[in-house]
């Protein structure tokens, strides 16, 4: 029930109070598991403003927190997680970013599915770097 409430107050832009929910699941005994940590990751980086760029990287330690948190309540991140942020990285042209993600995600045994929002663009993300 927690991870509903979490989810309607992300849709609605109130990270306030999905952060509020998330603290009362916990003072509660509930443990917040991958979907509740997605929801947030997803509001976090969905609603990330890309200029100017000290926004954009608040917005970036937010969601790498998450990661961080997640892994720390041993829940690993899955494709979904990754996908979320990878997706915010590209939209904000962060090549580099992108491909530490992906050397992460390797690391950990993830894949990356055809699923991934950006994946037409990894291409063109290679070249901005030079990489192709």
């Amino acid at each position: 029930m927690y991870t509903i409430l979490i989810y309607g107050w992300c849709k609605v832009n109130r990270s306030d109070m999905a952060q509020k929910f998330l603290k009362d699941m916990i003072d509660h005994g509930i443990e917040p598991n991958i979907v509740t940590y997605n929801i947030l990751l997803n509001s976090t980086c969905r609603h990330a403003s890309l200029h100017p760029d000290n926004r954009f990287d608040r917005t970036v330690h937010a969601a790498e927190d998450l990661l961080k948190e997640m892994r720390d309540k041993q829940i690993e991140p899955d494709v979904t997680s990754y996908s979320i942020i990878l997706h915010v990285y590209s939209r904000a042209h962060k090549p580099e970013l992108c491909l530490c993600m992906f050397r992460s995600m390797k690391e950990r045994g993830i894949c990356p599915t055809s699923n991934l929002h950006f994946c037409d663009q990894v291409p063109c993300l290679l070249w901005e770097i030079g990489r192709c």
